[in-house]
C-alpha cells in the first residue's frame, strides 16, 4: 500500500475513518489525501515512533492496523461480537460508541485518552522521542537518558531447540532452514547487544538450547527477571509479518510489545498481524510482563529472518525501548 498526499479514492476515505478513529485528525472522511490527512499520517507515524514522512506505506499501514485490532480486541473482551482485523468499519463504530455511552464517555467514536484508559489500554511511548536513525552500528542503543535501564533484568528464550529429553524440537521448517536454529541465532544477537548496553540477561541461549517452556518460566521467576520474551517464527505463507502473543488484558504486556513490534516493523521493514491476547503457557504463569514474539514467516520473511544481527538488534533496540 502506498498513499501519499495527492491521492484520492476510497482508499483514501478508509485511512481516513481509521486515523480519526484512533484520534488522528484527519478531517472529513472525503477520498482526498490533503494537508491536513498528511498531518495525521505523520502524528500516526510520530506515535509509533517510525519515519514521520506522511507517506501512508506498508509499515505506517501495519502500525495503525495494530493500534486498531488491540481496541477491537478490547471491545471484544467487553463483550462486543466485532471482528479483528484492522479496519474501522460500522460494526467497530457502533460498538465504540455503545462503550463510550455506556461508560461515561464522550460519544464521537474517537478511541481518545479517556476511551483508551476505560478500555485498560495504556497509551505507546511517548510522541516526543525523535525517530531514530535506523542505518546506524549495531552496539549503539537509540536513547537520551538512561532512565535506569542498567538495573533492569531481562530473561530471553529461543524457541524451540534442544529439550529437557534430549529430543531435538525443530519447530516449523522450510527447505534448509529451522525455526529452532533461526531464533537461536537471532536470540544471540539480541543478548549480545542487551549486555553490551548494560541489562542484564538470562537466556539459554548461552548455551545453544531452550530445554522447555516450562523450564524457562520456572527460571525466568526464580531468578527475578524483570521482563520476558521467547522468540519463535511461524510458517504462514499469507498474512505474514510479526506477530506478538501477550497475556490477555496485559497491559505491561501490550506495551512492552508494542515496543519491540514497532522497532522490528520500523528496521526490518516488516508488516504485523497485529498483537495477539492470548493464554499460553509463557506470558501467563511468568511473573513480569512477558511476550511470545512471532518473528515473522520461515516461508514469506526468510530473507529477513537470516539477517540475523539487523533482527536481533530490532528486537534488542524495542526491548531497551521499552524497559
Amino acid at each position: 500500500m502506498l498513499l501519499q498526499y495527492g491521492s484520492s479514492g476510497s482508499s483514501v476515505a478508509q485511512l481516513q475513518r481509521d486515523l480519526n478513529f484512533c484520534g488522528y485528525d484527519a478531517g472529513a472522511v472525503d477520498g482526498d489525501f490533503g494537508s491536513q490527512t498528511k498531518s495525521a499520517v505523520i502524528e500516526c507515524q510520530s506515535y509509533n515512533r517510525l519515519d514521520q514522512d506522511g507517506i501512508y506505506g506498508d509499515i505506517t499501514d501495519g502500525a495503525l492496523m495494530t493500534e486498531i485490532k488491540i481496541i477491537q480486541q478490547a471491545l471484544k473482551n467487553n463483550g462486543y461480537n466485532i471482528t479483528v482485523d484492522g479496519a474501522v468499519g460500522d460494526e467497530t463504530l457502533n460498538a465504540t460508541k455503545d462503550y463510550q455511552s455506556k461508560n461515561g464517555l464522550v460519544v464521537d467514536g474517537i478511541v481518545g485518552a479517556n476511551t483508551l484508559a476505560k478500555l485498560k489500554i495504556k497509551e505507546n511511548v511517548s510522541a516526543s522521542v525523535s525517530t531514530p536513525n535506523f542505518t546506524q552500528t549495531v552496539n549503539t542503543p537509540v536513547s537520551t537518558t538512561d532512565h535506569g535501564k542498567k538495573s533492569a533484568h531481562i530473561y530471553v528464550a529461543p524457541g524451540h531447540g534442544t529439550q529437557t529429553n534430549g529430543i531435538w524440537d525443530s519447530g516449523c521448517t522450510d527447505g534448509n532452514y529451522t525455526e529452532a536454529n533461526l531464533v537461536l541465532a537471532i536470540a544471540k544477537v539480541v543478548v549480545r547487544n542487551l549486555r553490551d548496553w548494560g541489562i542484564t540477561v538470562t537466556s539459554e541461549a548461552d548455551r545453544d538450547n531452550d530445554l522447555n517452556m516450562t523450564y524457562s518460566v520456572a527460571k525466568a521467576n526464580n531468578v527475578g527477571a524483570d521482563y520476558y520474551i521467547s522468540l519463535h517464527c511461524d510458517w504462514n505463507q499469507a498474512p505474514t509479518g510479526t506477530y506478538p502473543i501477550i497475556y490477555p488484558g496485559s497491559a505491561s504486556g501490550m506495551k512492552f510489545a508494542n515496543a519491540v513490534n514497532a522497532s522490528v516493523m520500523s528496521r526490518m521493514g516488516m508488516t504485523t498481524r497485529g498483537i495477539l491476547q492470548r493464554d499460553d503457557y509463557e506470558v501467563s504463569y511468568t511473573d513480569m510482563p512477558a511476550c511470545i514474539f512471532e518473528c515473522g514467516s520461515i516461508r514469506a520473511d526468510i530473507n529477513k529472518l537470516l539477517n540475523v544481527e539487523k533482527f536481533g538488534f530490532a528486537i534488542a533496540q524495542g526491548i531497551y525501548d521499552a524497559i
